[in-house]
């Protein structure tokens, strides 16, 4: 099977070895069986470049404050449960 799509990165033709630009049409070559499809720049295609969509910018994603990585936070959490069982507790500390 074959598809028509805008190169993601820069990227060799497995073919002919040229260097690919991103943004530019290739053809993938998908292979049943095969993880990796193959890459063809356009004279290497067999097939006419159609009519893609133009490429569109991406903006990055920026992680919320509710991404944050679990270091952050559960040195605490940890260190707390360590306490209440070990029962090394002072008097007059209340279990939470």
């Amino acid at each position: 099977m074959t598809e028509w799509v805008r190169a993601a990165s820069d990227c060799l033709c497995g073919r002919c070895a040229a260097p690919i630009r991103a943004d530019v049409p290739i053809l993938l070559v998908i292979v049943p069986g095969v993880q990796k499809p193959r890459i063809r720049c356009q004279t290497c295609a067999v097939e006419p470049v159609p009519d893609l969509p133009a490429a569109m910018e991406r903006t990055p994603i920026r992680p919320s404050h509710r991404m944050l990585p679990l270091r952050a936070w559960m040195p605490s959490v940890l260190s707390d449960w360590k306490l209440k069982q070990s029962g090394e507790r002072e008097p007059g500390m209340d279990d939470e």
